[in-house]
């Protein structure tokens, strides 16, 4: 069976959309709603998580190297 290497980078990027949606407390309709997202948008859906999982630990104070 042989995977298309685009289908592989959708799947991980909603993987850790969802990932990141639950980082951030999100609930489990808006977890499966940022899934969603990565696999259609992709990169875009991540770089926006990302945005927000940086501006949370800054408001935490947490240090750098625990993100």
């Amino acid at each position: 069976m042989s995977y298309s290497p685009i289908g592989v980078l959708v799947f991980v990027c909603a993987v850790i959309s969802a990932k990141w949606a639950l980082d951030l407390g999100f609930s489990q309709a808006r977890q499966l709603l940022w899934g969603i997202a990565g696999l259609v948008l992709g990169p875009i859906a991540m770089f926006l998580l990302y945005v927000q999982l940086v501006r949370k630990c800054q408001a935490e104070r947490v240090p750098a190297e625990q993100w």
